[in-house]
């Protein structure tokens, strides 16, 4: 369980999915479109040919929640989603 403000979330020990972290970047982003460009992101590095690209993908993610720490994601936030983006590599 992490407790993020003033919530708490609760993962089992199944594997973190791309579906997942969609639903959770929905549910911290104060911003309409950092959701859509991070969610962007995520259906990206889900849909990759390559484990190379799907990498990339998921770097490109983390750089843009690192960019939004503070703004639309709270620093407790960008480091739980940064934390479970590198879990789907």
């Amino acid at each position: 369980m992490y407790a993020v403000g003033g919530g708490t979330f609760e993962f089992s020990s199944a594997p973190v999915t791309f579906s997942a972290l969609k639903q959770l970047v929905a549910s911290f982003s104060t911003d309409a479109a950092v959701t859509s460009g991070l969610n962007d992101k995520l259906d990206a590095a889900a849909l990759a040919k390559s484990a190379k690209i799907g990498s990339s993908r998921i770097d490109a993610f983390a750089s843009q929640v690192n960019a939004q720490t503070g703004k639309a994601l709270t620093p407790a936030q960008a480091q739980l989603l940064t934390m479970l983006v590198h879990q789907l590599r």
